[in-house]
């Protein structure tokens, strides 16, 4: 644990870190480690502290909780707004289950994708015996044939990628 107390002209600062241990002080600014770790780690900070004064929801308060809350909160709202895009992309991916995008389209309020009119006339609400494996297997299914518009089981189809049918 190191602490250093920095005096300026117009303040003075106390600076406490559980990182730095010992009291180093560099060779060339002849600045104590804590502060030259602070001075090239700072952008990150000063990026922040200029992307949550654009969207401030604190008020002025001399409480320490509330002021903590308020900053919490800010940090928050912009943590949200940098992973935004990154969770629009993946209600895309078919590789994630469907409870994640459905939790992922509540999250941002997007609107659930309605199925086509062509997807659901392929759908039937009462299952029926494929009509290729009639006669042997008896093999219920609720999936028609895109071409024929018989009830056709997952064992009998290939799937079809949205390209190679377009070619068809």
């Amino acid at each position: 644990m190191t602490s250093v107390l920095s005096q300026n002209i117009t303040s003075s600062q106390y600076l406490i870190s559980s990182m730095h241990d010992r009291k180093y002080t560099d060779q060339v600014t002849n600045k104590p480690e804590i502060i030259t770790f602070y001075n090239e780690n700072k952008g990150g900070f000063d990026s922040i502290d200029e992307k949550c004064s654009k969207s401030k929801s604190s008020r002025h308060s001399r409480r320490w909780p509330l002021t903590i809350f308020f900053r919490v909160l800010d940090i928050s709202v912009l943590a949200m707004q940098l992973v935004e895009d990154h969770m629009k992309r993946r209600i895309t991916m078919m590789n994630i289950t469907r409870e994640i995008r459905t939790m992922i389209r509540r999250i941002l309020r997007v609107p659930e994708e309605q199925p086509t009119n062509d997807e659901t006339n392929l759908i039937l609400q009462k299952r029926k015996i494929c009509h290729i494996y009639s006669s042997n297997k008896r093999r219920m299914t609720k999936y028609l044939c895109v071409y024929c518009k018989n009830p056709v089981c997952l064992g009998c189809t290939d799937p079809i990628c949205k390209n190679c049918i377009s070619n068809l």
